[in-house]
């Protein structure tokens, strides 16, 4: 990509607009939240502009807004407000959409009267529809595309064609997309039939190395111990695999590996209960410690042994990296994960980065079992990954992202 050289000695004022999950439906939005931080921080720093975080909260998530709010990483300098909406999933994408119109009516009032030039990047291709039907703010608009929604979410045929026809609405008139892999562009395009008209850019998981620096893992003495941790992070839902790990641990419980396997789930959702009861049920060692602050949740991985993620194969799934093995990278936790398409897009190399399994409980259990007993696989996972970890570090993220922004937002070189 292109190399801007940023001159913050610029004629007009900046505002930087985001409307994104920052939240998330149970506070979960780790990676969302980490992103818009280091861009507006760095927003703020080269420029001291303005920053406003629209972001949609559920009356689910209002009772717990509170808790969630002292949890925050409050910026000064930016704005936060709450767009509330209903959890109902069949209506959350409507009324997104036209809060979407909402908010961009108000950018453009605003920026008209104060002169101010305006940058704008939205997640989600519904709560762009607003700003992507006016000329002046679409030119300026980066839409970041993350999953194929109807994939991930089960919905009514009305939603999941409304939802075809934003992704589609956004790729043909974005002036930017974001997309979370370049593998995402191939099954979107094959999936909506639009290739994009504007440019487009990768915006990758990442980490906050500064964050994961301040937590101390583990020492060799404990890796070997009576007790074996294994760990899942993330939401509790179907595409997670969780099932396969829980029933993976059982195996181990009857196959008398010679060590005290424990389960801790880190997390929470829709499946929690089943999960809750699929563990009782087969006598498995969890904890189940729900869901926690980023920080809190990075020393529990840190503590564990290994993070184990056997995710099926879907478009979503082979496409998409997730932050919870950067994390664990980053950590210097061994990873075993089901071999999607996209480890082998990074040059992600099976027993050198990762340890592939097959999103089995067998396949699983056996490659726990590898981990146990072979030390030399074990520290030799754990190092490369922390080199690995360090390619996605969030400030040259931002970064990057915001540099693309700025050079169609003032369409000149920066």
């Amino acid at each position: 990509m292109k190399s801007y050289k940023i001159n913050s000695k610029t004629s007009r004022k900046k505002l930087l607009v985001v409307y994104s999950t920052y939240l998330g439906n149970t506070g979960d939005a780790v990676n969302e939240r980490q992103l818009i931080n280091h861009l507006c921080k760095q927003f703020i720093s080269k420029f001291n502009g303005k920053c406003y975080v629209f972001y949609n909260l559920s009356l689910k998530m209002l009772f717990k807004y509170n808790k969630f709010r002292a949890q925050l990483q409050v910026l000064e300098g930016v704005t936060y407000i709450p767009i509330l909406l209903t959890g109902i999933v069949s209506t959350y994408y409507i009324f997104s959409s036209f809060f979407s119109l909402v908010i961009a009516l108000a950018v453009y009032l605003y920026s008209f009267f104060t002169k101010h030039e305006v940058c704008i990047y939205v997640r989600n291709s519904w709560n762009a529809l607003g700003f992507l039907l006016m000329p002046m703010l679409r030119n300026r608009t980066l839409v970041k595309l993350v999953s194929l929604g109807e994939e991930e979410v089960t919905v009514i045929n009305f939603v999941k064609r409304f939802i075809i026809s934003a992704d589609r609405h956004a790729l043909a008139r974005a002036r930017i997309v974001g997309l979370v892999s370049p593998l995402l562009l191939k099954y979107l395009v094959f999936r909506r039939g639009v290739i994009p008209s504007g440019s487009v850019v990768a915006i990758t998981p990442g980490i906050d190395l500064q964050k994961v620096s301040k937590i101390m893992t583990k020492g060799s003495n404990g890796v070997f111990s009576n007790e074996f941790v294994v760990a899942f992070v993330g939401s509790l839902v179907w595409w997670q695999g969780i099932d396969v790990v829980v029933k993976a641990v059982s195996l181990l419980r009857r196959l008398d590996v010679g060590k005290r396997i424990k389960l801790v789930i880190v997390g929470d959702g829709p499946d929690r209960r089943k999960i809750e009861i699929l563990c009782n049920k087969l006598g498995v060692n969890c904890e189940m410690v729900g869901s926690l602050p980023h920080f809190e949740a990075l020393k529990v991985l840190a503590r564990s042994h290994v993070l184990v993620l056997p995710r099926p194969k879907t478009l979503v799934t082979e496409s998409v990296l997730p932050i919870k093995i950067i994390e664990a990278w980053a950590l210097g936790v061994p990873v075993i994960a089901t071999d999607h398409e996209i480890f082998k897009f990074y040059g992600i190399r099976d027993r050198e980065h990762i340890l592939f399994c097959k999103p089995e409980p067998s396949d699983v259990a056996k490659k726990i079992i590898e981990l146990l007993y072979d030390k030399s696989l074990y520290f030799r996972l754990s190092t490369n990954s922390r080199k690995i970890a360090e390619k996605f570090d969030y400030q040259k993220i931002a970064n990057i992202l915001l540099e693309r922004l700025l050079n169609v937002c003032t369409n000149k070189t920066i």
